[in-house]
């Protein structure tokens, strides 16, 4: 869960920062001096990767409900207290 965090988080700040115009020895591909020489590129790795994370992250919450769905119904002690 924690790297899952991280992945989103670190793809969405580090690829917004790719964008930012910045001092640089050489402009980018798009035509200005960015934060990121590779930028239009780099900008699409990191939201690809933010965008896998979201559907792995999705994926284990779906996951982690089924699994405790099947507990709480083979204990009929917890069933009862969360229907309460």
């Amino acid at each position: 869960m924690i790297f899952l965090g991280g992945l989103i988080i670190g793809g969405i700040s580090s690829g917004i920062m790719t964008l930012m115009p910045d001092n640089a020895s050489k402009p980018c591909y798009l035509g200005y001096y960015a934060h990121c020489s590779f930028t239009p590129f780099s900008t699409l790795i990191l939201f690809a990767m933010t965008i896998i994370g979201t559907i792995l992250l999705i994926k284990l919450i779906k996951y982690l409900k089924r699994k405790h769905k099947r507990a709480i119904e083979n204990k009929p002690i917890l069933k009862t207290l969360i229907k309460k």
